[in-house]
């Protein structure tokens, strides 16, 4: 009987330490989506962007009256002068690059630490 007991605690306590593994992971999931989330929706909006740039050069392409043509060369100016960019505090640009950066960045570091625990222990 004792035996069947402390079957079951070590049971119950190997369920309890997995329940909060499981909170962990996903509360890091979690985190790690919400800061990557920005990036990503800049990303999607370079790429509407990128498909409105291709849809006004083959309307110009397509064009033959006049101001249609000289409306749609405005158009493509303000894309050459105005390109989608979003900004944190006009320091660093927020797209795909700032997620790969961080990605490469926490490699290093993670690389470097594992290198060097060795004179800790």
């Amino acid at each position: 009987m004792a035996l069947m007991r402390s079957l079951i605690e070590h049971k119950r306590s190997i369920l309890e330490w997995l329940q909060a593994y499981l909170i962990c992971i996903t509360e890091g999931l979690m985190d790690l989506t919400l800061s990557f989330a920005p990036a990503f929706l800049a990303e999607l909006v370079k790429a509407s962007v990128d498909r409105l740039k291709l849809i006004v050069t083959t309307q110009l392409l397509h064009c033959k009256e006049e101001t249609t043509s000289e409306a749609i060369e405005d158009a493509m100016m303000f894309f050459r002068h105005h390109p989608f960019k979003y900004t944190v505090w006009r320091l660093f640009t927020v797209d795909g690059t700032l997620i790969v950066g961080i990605v490469n960045a926490l490699t290093v570091y993670t690389v470097a630490l594992v290198q060097f625990s060795h004179l800790f222990q």
